[in-house]
Parts: C-alpha cells; structure tokens; sequence
C-alpha cells in the first residue's frame, strides 16, 4: 500500500492568495466536504467524492470510511483529481487577473482624483463600477466552471 501510495505523482498544492476567500464567492465545487474550505490539493476517493488531500489523510488515519459515503476505504485509493484542480487554478487565475486590473484602474482613478478635485465624484463612482465588473466576471467564471465539473461528474 506504501509503494502503491509512492508511485502516484501528486503535483504540487496549488496557491491561493489570501484575498481571494474574502473577496469572491468560492463556488461550492472548490470546497473540501471535511473543511469546507478551499481546495489546494484535491484528492479523490474511488466514489468519486474529491477531498482536500491533508483533510482526508488525517480522517482516515482514524476512521477507514469515505466521510461522505461511508463505504470502506483506504489512503492508496486515493488520486489526484487533476481536472479539478485545473479549473480551480484557472478560476484563481481568472480572479487574480480582474483583481490585478481593477486595483490598476483604481490606482490610475486615484491620481486623476488627486490632479482635479471636481472629477473626484465621477472617479469614485468609477472605481465602485470596476469593482463591482471584477465581482462580476470572477462570478460568470464560476458558473462556468461550475458546469464544466457538472458535466464531467455526470459522465
């Protein structure tokens, strides 16, 4: 079982910038069933249920049952759910690009509404829209990968 668990490559966890929780909506197909935080190495068990892997580790180093289903199972049966943790990585991605570029523009609106105090009001309200289009496009890429997780799980 030690060598079995040896030979599988499990790719490094991935990063989660600390902002992100707190600023986004982390869609509940990202989410550990035992943390119920964010995944950054998805495991998966041979039910099909997919774990953050040190959580289920640490479970099944008590309990020899899938928490979820409680059907018998054990640490070698456990594999990387790569397509999992690529949509994870690519929704990151995805926030972490709106995030750059809405806190450039509010930068940029920042130095405008220094230079010209009357223009403080239209920047401002500028800056609330960029935020809000940020929230927004994260959100649209969420539901999409959403799908994307439905569709293969059905599969």
């Amino acid at each position: 079982a030690a060598a079995a668990l040896a030979a599988i490559h499990w790719p490094p966890p991935l990063v989660i910038p600390p902002w992100l929780e707190e600023r986004h909506t982390v869609p509940s197909a990202f989410k550990c069933p035992i943390t119920l935080s964010m995944m950054r190495e998805p495991a998966q068990a041979s039910s099909g249920v997919t774990y953050e892997k040190s959580a289920i580790f640490q479970w099944l180093s008590v309990h020899r049952v899938d928490p979820v289903t409680q059907a018998p199972l054990k640490r070698h049966r456990l594999t990387p759910n790569l397509n999992l943790r690529n949509m994870v990585d690519d929704w990151i991605a995805s926030c972490e690009a709106e995030y750059h570029q809405a806190s450039n523009s509010n930068t940029v609106a920042s130095a405008d509404a220094h230079a010209t105090q009357s223009s403080g009001a239209s920047k401002a309200t500028s800056s609330t829209s960029s935020a809000a289009e940020e929230e927004e496009g994260c959100a649209s890429a969420s539901q999409g990968l959403q799908q994307q997780q439905q569709q293969q799980q059905q599969q």
